[in-house]
């Protein structure tokens, strides 16, 4: 039976990139580590705000080609309640 993987740390900030490997800070420490041993970060959107379009700055028919909506008529009602 395997053990546990050991908890995830990091993200580590980049000090230098090559192409087969990366000099990271770790602690104060830099080690260089191959590209094959490394994760993609990915952060959550520091701005959740997105703008979304102004009421009258699309039609009805404009927003039915927007969302693809050809045969659902539940959504098409509520589009037509959106008049």
């Amino acid at each position: 039976m395997k053990t546990p993987w050991l908890p995830y740390e990091g993200p580590y900030p980049v000090i230098k990139r090559y192409a087969k490997y990366f000099d990271i800070s770790i602690k104060g420490v830099s080690p260089t580590i191959s590209i094959y041993r490394l994760k993609p970060c990915f952060f959550a959107d520091p701005d959740p705000y997105k703008p979304t379009l102004d009421d009258n700055s699309i039609n009805h028919h404009q927003l039915c080609q927007l969302l693809h909506i050809t045969h659902n008529r539940t959504l098409l009602s509520n589009l037509q309640n959106f008049e």
